[in-house]
């Protein structure tokens, strides 16, 4: 099925022209429309963040594509929360905004969204904004604690779910790192203080179902820590130097923690042993002669049996999903797509059953065929 976005894009664009002398450039100049995609647990509803002068998130429920609800985002500074909305009134205007990555709770009852928009010179603020599904409403509101900055990224480098949705956490890139319990009034617990010196950044972090534990990974390593203050803070190192293109997905699977890293084009997945420590490690490996580099991984399997990874084709001819399994075997394409200039952002469902992408002004989502994990299998390109 497909979801045009065109309606929603023209209204965005009519907003932006309104202030456009005095407040910036055409829709037309300015960077992707779609910034974000994330299935709801459930599958039966997707959510398309929308990069642009009056940002929003639109939630299509499935299979139909009718919109349900739209989440309008805006700036944090201190606990102070500011939404800019042109269409209610062009004074709010506040700049382009760019989606970064949206989620919704494990129980469903929470949605999240990363965005960040350009402060002063290369300054970048970067804004956490978590609504709440059943009262429509912003439960919480997370960014930059000083507005002022020189050269570098202020406010949320990353988060994650703690026990199922009923917290979040997040790390911010002064090295402060907080928990915060969701509900009518969100209490916050400092997990690490800020750093008055540059600390290299979170690039991942999330708690268990429980509550008790968290884990996130900084300079090539994961941390894991508990919650309830009982146990010191463990350090495993991965054997990967991180660079600013990197991407890293990580999962508490029963008594494991599996870390999915991209890094200059190499896939590979961790699989520590929370008790021991133990780390196995498994690379990446495509079959077939045309294997790109990885971007990133789009799930880890619920069931930590594999991971389902976007990479890119080697001959250009565009970006294709494969599933590694976690057993040592070779991952195999499962959906392939021909190379466009309109690529736009990848989701997967939580069943590993449907995948999103967005092209152009429209998302185009198909299911994926359960297919035979036989090696003599042929992979399966998916159905329409």
């Amino acid at each position: 099925m497909r979801i045009d976005l065109t309606a929603a894009l023209d209204a965005l664009a009519k907003a932006a022209r309104k202030g456009r002398g005095r407040l910036g450039p055409s829709i037309s100049e300015v960077g992707p429309r779609v910034g974000c995609l994330a299935f709801d647990p459930s599958g039966e509803f997707l959510a398309v963040g929308l990069s642009e002068h009056a940002p929003r998130v639109l939630v299509f429920e499935l299979p139909g594509g009718e919109r349900r609800t739209s989440y309008r985002l805006g700036h944090t500074y201190d606990g102070a929360y500011f939404q800019a909305d042109m269409e209610d009134d062009e004074a709010d205007y506040f700049g382009f905004f760019a989606t970064l990555s949206c989620s919704f709770s494990p129980d469903g009852r929470w949605f999240a969204v990363q965005h960040a928009n350009p402060n002063q010179g290369d300054v970048i603020d970067v804004n956490l904004q978590i609504f709440d599904r059943s009262r429509g409403g912003l439960a919480l509101g997370l960014g930059p604690r000083d507005a002022e900055g020189e050269g570098r990224a202020l406010g949320v480098s990353a988060y994650g779910w703690v026990a199922g949705g009923a917290g979040v956490v997040a790390a911010s890139f002064d090295g402060g790192i907080s928990a915060w319990r969701l509900g009518p009034r969100p209490t916050v617990r400092v997990v690490e203080r800020p750093s008055a010196r540059e600390v290299p950044p979170v690039l991942a972090l999330s708690g268990d179902a429980t509550g008790a534990h968290l884990a996130l990974v900084r300079a090539g390593a994961l941390e894991l820590r508990d919650l309830l203050g009982g146990e010191a803070t463990r350090r495993i190192a991965l054997g990967v130097e991180p660079t600013a293109g990197g991407h890293v997905t990580l999962e508490f699977v029963r008594d494991r923690v599996v870390v999915a890293w991209a890094e200059q084009g190499v896939g590979t997945t961790f699989v520590v042993a929370l008790e021991s420590g133990h780390v196995e490690r498994f690379p990446l490996t495509v079959r077939g002669s045309r294997a790109g580099g990885a971007l990133g991984a789009m799930l880890i399997h619920p069931s930590g049996e594999s991971v389902l990874w976007e990479v890119g084709g080697e001959d250009g001819t565009g970006r294709r999903l494969v599933r590694q399994p976690l057993d040592g075997g070779v991952a195999r394409a499962i959906r392939r797509q021909s190379a466009a200039s309109n690529e736009g952002p990848v989701a997967v469902s939580l069943d590993g059953l449907h995948v999103a992408r967005a092209q152009g002004a429209e998302v185009v989502i198909r299911r994926i065929r359960p297919r035979s994990a036989k090696a003599g299998d042929s992979p399966s390109d998916g159905g329409g």
